[in-house]
This record gives structure tokens, sequence and C-alpha cells, in this order.
């Protein structure tokens, strides 16, 4: 085996190292390493070369562990929200039009003072967006959502969730197995992330009405098992009052609901002293 592998050592021939010059210049750096040099090239420091190699693996291995951090924190925002208007995913504080001392400038300035407080990621409260359709309360909740994504620190994950949407897609498991959303999948998206909007709460209420109880009840169990396991950090918005509520969900689902609000006072109401937005905003 030895005699094999001298052999085939021989047989191995680089003839660029025949031509390599051993330098009597040291390195500044390594001053007991001669330089080395190749024809047409500049001398170098073979110790230099492998400290420059591995800082470039160094560099390519923290590259990749920032780009995997990303995709678990702040482009889940991006990637696994779920719209049933595409225009929701811009809404900014900047972008929501209020009017000097009227209900719109109060409403912003105290859903930007809770977007603050959601900054702290053991703030646990949830916070409701409640009241007349129309008002900008999508609007709002999505700017609080980007201004968290964008700049808590360490980064964390945002999700955006219109319940209508989800509802309906979720229902589409009932019927296909291939469904990309069923509840498990629904129920891990929505209680691993941190910080949640659920929009429009109350209007995948049309699946009771609709004699559905398999998809009711699924709803039902879907966000109280969200609601329950999430210690919190949820965004609500919803066109329904509280006994308009109180008749679509169990109770305890909106005990858990309401979980923290009162004594957060992030409890941001809509009246019919809000202008309808919907021409411009959500």
């Amino acid at each position: 085996m030895a005699d094999s592998t001298s052999n085939s050592m021989q047989r191995m021939d680089f003839p660029l190292l025949h031509k390599v010059k051993l330098l009597d210049e040291t390195c500044p750096k390594h001053p007991d390493q001669h330089l080395i040099q190749l024809p047409g090239h500049e001398p170098f420091c073979p110790l230099d070369t492998r400290e420059d190699i591995q800082e470039l693996g160094k560099q390519i291995e923290l590259g990749y562990f920032a780009k995997r951090e990303r995709y678990e924190t702040t482009d889940v925002l991006a990637r696994e929200s779920i719209f049933d208007d595409d225009k929701a995913k811009n809404c900014t504080f900047d972008s929501y039009i209020t009017k000097p001392g009227d209900e719109t400038e109060a409403n912003k300035k105290l859903a930007r003072h809770l977007a603050g407080k959601y900054l702290n990621p053991n703030f646990r409260a949830n916070t409701i967006l409640t009241g007349t359709p129309g008002t900008g309360k999508t609007h709002l909740a999505m700017a609080m959502l980007n201004a968290v994504n964008d700049h808590i620190k360490p980064p964390t994950s945002c999700l955006f969730v219109n319940v209508n949407e989800l509802a309906r897609r979720v229902k589409d498991s009932f019927r296909y197995n291939d469904a990309p959303l069923d509840e498990k999948a629904a129920t891990s998206l929505l209680g691993g992330v941190g910080l949640l909007v659920l929009d429009d709460l109350g209007s995948e209420s049309v699946f009771k009405s609709s004699g559905n109880s398999e998809a009711s009840d699924w709803i039902q169990q879907l966000l109280y098992g969200v609601i329950n396991n999430r210690e919190g950090r949820i965004i609500i918005t919803t066109n329904f009052s509280n006994s308009e509520l109180s008749r679509i969900y169990s109770k305890r689902l909106l005990s858990r609901m309401y979980r923290g609000m009162e004594a957060a006072g992030s409890v941001i109401k809509f009246t019919d002293k809000t202008a309808d937005k919907r021409g411009g905003q959500l």
C-alpha cells in the first residue's frame, strides 16, 4: 500500500509549483514567513492568503446566518401574511391622513404610542381597533405592524392575517386534502410569530349563518387556540361592538382576546365622527 501511494504521488505533476520562487523578503505581518512569488504575480505571504480565505469563509458564514435570521423574523411579514387587499401591505403612519383635533388624530397618536410599546418584547397586552367600517382601522393596524417589524431589536417575526381570508383558505382544507393551509398549519403560523394582526375579526361569521357548522366550529377552535396560547401581543381590528362579538364568539374566547387591554389602555375606538376613508385609505 505504501509503495502504491508513493508511486501515485510521483505521478502527480504540478508544473507551476516548479516556478514558485521563495524570496529573501519576509512578511511585515509574519516576520518568520518568507514571501513567495508566482510568474507574473506580485509577491505574497502564504499566511496572509490563508487568513484571507478564513476571513472570507467567516463572512460567508455570517452572511448565511444573517440571511437565515431575516428569513425567520423580518421577512415573515411579507412572505407569510394573508391579505384580502394587497394595498394594506404598504400602510404606514405617514400615509394615514388626519385632521387636527379630530378623532383620526387622537387614534393615530394612540396607535403610534402602542406600536412603541410593542417594541418591548415583554409588552404582552392585546390591542383592539373597533368601530365604524371604513375608518382606517386596518391601515393603522398595519402601520403599527410595519413600524414594529422595521424597528424592533432583536428582530422578531410579525404577521398580518385577514380573518375572513384565513377562514376561506382553511375551509378549502375540508374539501381538498392538498389545500396549502389546514388547521395545523394555520395554528402553527399564527401562534409562532412575535406580533400578530387579526384583521376584520367577525367577518368570517358568514360561515356560521351558511349552515356549515364544521367551518364555524373550526373557526372558534382555531381562534381560541391561537389567542389562548400566544400570551398576548395580538392587534385586532373589527367592525363589531362588544355586544355583537358576544353573539359571534364564546365568552372564553372573548375573555382571552381582551387580555391586558384595560390595564394597557389599548382600545382604539372609531365612531361616526371619523369620515369613511375607503375612497383613499383602508
